[in-house]
């Protein structure tokens, strides 16, 4: 009875204006951008969303950034474990010398290119260029001849990793008396085979001083 009721006290005129605005009301809620300004809507799609090509020019520019800095990042990370293990080999130097000291005996330090091997030749000569050593074994030497025996106990053993090596630039072998002093001195350097440049070092002094040196080639 109302909607009869309304229907007939509205005139055409009316009821025309009341169903306009319904359908543009509907329409707005359906299509907001055709009904308010177009370059407010382009602007609203350009915050909402990314095109292909401005998604592919990111792409581009993030592989281009890494593509230089990766080799930078991964030159780093290598001196930074050159440096390390350096500081590991002059540990071991040290407790090498002190155990020569307390135990009265004369403790050798031999290096050896097997990974994994206990048995080590400290008397290795190279005609040749020095090779890279990547282990490390040091020894009490009761009777002074650089070559462990049965008899005589290993102190330390450890390898560096695959990617590094050792050089001394006196064989590969190394020996502190009972008085902590030792006639080989040296230089030992550690070294990255992978990239040409000069490794950190340590200088063995005649009175057994270990102290860390300025870099040195690998193969002097």
């Amino acid at each position: 009875m109302v909607i009869q009721y309304l229907s007939e006290q509205l005139t055409d005129k009316q009821a025309l204006a009341v169903t306009i605005d319904l359908n543009v009301k509907i329409s707005r809620h359906r299509y907001p951008c055709r009904l308010i300004n177009q370059n407010h809507c382009d602007i609203r799609r350009r915050f909402l969303g990314t095109s292909l090509l401005e998604l592919l020019l990111v792409v581009v520019l993030i592989s281009i950034t890494a593509a230089i800095a990766w080799p930078a990042w991964q030159h780093a990370l290598s001196r930074q474990q050159l440096l390390e293990y350096r500081q590991v080999l002059q540990q071991n130097l040290q407790a090498a010398r002190i155990a020569a000291i307390q135990q009265q005996y004369s403790v050798t330090i031999c290096l050896g290119q097997a990974a994994g091997s206990t048995s080590v030749d400290c008397h290795t000569s190279h005609s040749h260029a020095p090779p890279l050593y990547n282990n490390v074994l040091v020894f009490v030497d009761y009777n002074s001849d650089h070559q462990r025996q049965t008899q005589e106990p290993i102190l330390q053993y450890w390898e560096l990793p695959a990617s590094l090596g050792l050089h001394f630039n006196r064989g590969n072998w190394l020996n502190f008396t009972p008085a902590g002093t030792t006639a080989r001195t040296g230089t030992f350097v550690i070294c990255e085979p992978r990239y040409h440049y000069n490794g950190p070092s340590i200088k063995i002094s005649s009175g057994g001083r270990i102290n860390h040196a300025k870099e040195q080639p690998c193969n002097a």
